[in-house]
């Protein structure tokens, strides 16, 4: 109990002031002892009073002594008369003299100090401390290697920007928050005709009268968490103006800084006067390219009649003929004539087909017809051009195969001709043979699809070649002494496509070829089968 009564009981004044001040000198000490930057005190006469661990730390890693003002304490640390003494480190030994002779209150330096692992940086600073009646020196010493790395390397990326911004052919600025320019790079001087002197801090109104200055400095209102998002604003055929009042149209686009805050929004615009002239001829000539496309097709479309009607009362004549009583001879040359009537006819068809593909103005009829009927109609003009080949020319139709059907029965005909007179005439002898199946496609969101292949033992494609014999004007090169234009194929390409399928080919070098393809048919079940 009187321990607890001496305990709680009041201190001597003077008991406390020297606990105040014993705990004063240990926070002190701690602090010092603790920070990262080293601690030198020097006095009137330049000698070392005391130092924290980490200008210890410095002194002892650092190989140059002399440079280092970090002499371990009680030891004179400037070296006035030292030859070997760096530029920079020299300057700072002779900044704290001037400090301790009472010509300055402070000073500081940078400096290189040599290092184990190389030159290190140090940023040394010193300054008087006032006393009772004696003079004290506080100098620090903290490394700044990696600040003057990042240091470096900013103004070495700032330097390049601004050649960039420079060397470009666009014009660049940027505006601050408020959508005043704040800089302008010689491009979009001779582009405006205005010097950065003249246009800095100026608004963008200026450059822009159409243009409202709240587009263009809105992003620079948007919250942090939508700053920096990278969006880019781009406006094609905005309104400029010259410093002297001429107006010209520009491509601008707008994107906002990240790394500023408040946001600056950087400006990139592109003279856009002859861009919009050269987009107006071409506009120009191609509305005259399909006029003219258009009076070719109308025009190939009415030639094309006349010479079918021609060619119908040929063939009716043939016909007649053919029904009378005739020599083996006459009725061979009437049967060449009804082939090569045919064949006209079948070349005038395509030459108009394409030529509405070519305009974008075929469209296919949605008739309904029979299948049977369709191949039939395909296959027995070309059975002369087969027997004088001696090819055997087979259809086969799978039984799964819905014959009323509903489409455009004249194209699919012209698709199936195309193919199969294409198969007679590269092959020289073997068959030829149209497989009509059912597609096995279980997609129900789509018509129905039938399924055409068209096999034939002639000479074959190389790989290389699958995909070019469907270009106008080229063929199967390595049957060069076959003429045509292509034409066949190009056209029933264009035309499968337009049913909702593609040709597929299959074919190697003496080993013949099969093209396969399937047609969007609808199944016409308002008759029997």
């Amino acid at each position: 109990m009187k321990t607890d009564q001496t305990l709680s009981g009041p201190e001597p004044i003077a008991t406390r002031s020297a606990l105040a001040e014993q705990t004063g000198h240990w926070v002190t000490g701690t602090i010092l002892d603790t920070l990262s930057t080293g601690i030198l005190i020097l006095d009137e006469n330049g000698r070392a009073l005391g130092a924290n661990p980490a200008w210890r730390a410095f002194a002892a890693e650092c190989s140059d002594a002399a440079a280092a003002l970090a002499a371990i304490p009680e030891t004179p640390v400037l070296h006035a008369d030292s030859q070997n003494q760096p530029q920079d480190q020299s300057e700072l030994a002779a900044g704290i003299r001037e400090i301790l002779r009472g010509g300055s209150a402070e000073f500081a330096q940078e400096y290189l100090c040599a290092w184990p692992d190389g030159p290190r940086s140090f940023l040394g600073r010193a300054r008087r401390l006032a006393g009772a009646g004696t003079t004290r020196v506080l100098v620090t010493c903290e490394e700044i290697t990696e600040l003057k790395r990042l240091q470096n390397a900013l103004e070495e990326s700032e330097a390049r920007l601004r050649s960039i911004a420079s060397a470009s052919m666009d014009g660049l600025f940027q505006l601050d928050q408020f959508g005043s320019l704040v800089t302008f790079n010689p491009a979009a001087e001779r582009m405006f005709g205005y010097t950065a002197g003249e246009i800095l801090g100026k608004d963008l109104g200026l450059l822009f009268p159409t243009f409202d200055r709240l587009q263009c400095t809105r992003e620079s209102q948007a919250s942090p968490s939508q700053a920096g998002s990278g969006d880019t604003s781009t406006y094609r055929g905005v309104l400029a103006r010259r410093g002297d009042g001429s107006t010209f149209t520009v491509d601008l686009a707008l994107g906002q800084t990240s790394w500023t805050e408040p946001h600056w929004t950087t400006g990139v615009c592109r003279d856009a006067t002859e861009r919009h002239y050269y987009e107006a001829a071409i506009a120009e000539a191609r509305h005259a390219a399909q006029l003219a496309h258009r009076g070719t097709t109308e025009y190939l479309g009415a030639l094309s009649h006349e010479f079918r009607n021609g060619l119908g009362g040929v063939l009716g004549m043939i016909d007649l003929a053919l029904e009378s009583d005739l020599t083996a001879v006459q009725r061979d040359c009437l049967e060449t004539a009804v082939q090569s009537a045919g064949a006209l006819v079948r070349l005038l068809s395509s030459i108009v087909d394409f030529s509405r593909l070519e305009a974008g103005s075929l469209v296919l009829e949605q008739v309904d017809f029979d299948l049977h009927d369709v191949l039939t109609s395909s296959i027995e003009p070309l059975t002369y051009r087969a027997r004088d080949k001696h090819l055997e020319l087979g259809v086969r139709v799978d039984p799964a195969t819905p014959t009323r059907l509903r489409g455009d029965a004249n194209r699919l005909r012209l698709v199936l001709t195309n193919l199969v007179e294409n198969a007679i005439k590269f092959t020289s002898r073997g068959r030829v043979d149209l497989h009509v199946t059912p597609d096995e496609s279980e997609n129900h969101d789509r018509p129905p699809l039938i399924r055409f292949t068209v096999a034939d033992t002639g000479i074959g494609i190389p790989s290389d070649d699958h995909e070019r014999i469907f270009h106008l004007f080229e063929s199967n090169p390595s049957a060069r002494r076959y003429h045509g234009l292509g034409l066949g194929l190009t056209l029933a390409g264009r035309l499968v496509t337009l049913m909702g399928g593609a040709i597929e080919l299959q074919s190697e070098p003496g080993r013949g070829s099969t093209f396969t393809f399937a047609a969007e048919l609808a199944h016409n079940h308002s008759r029997g089968e």
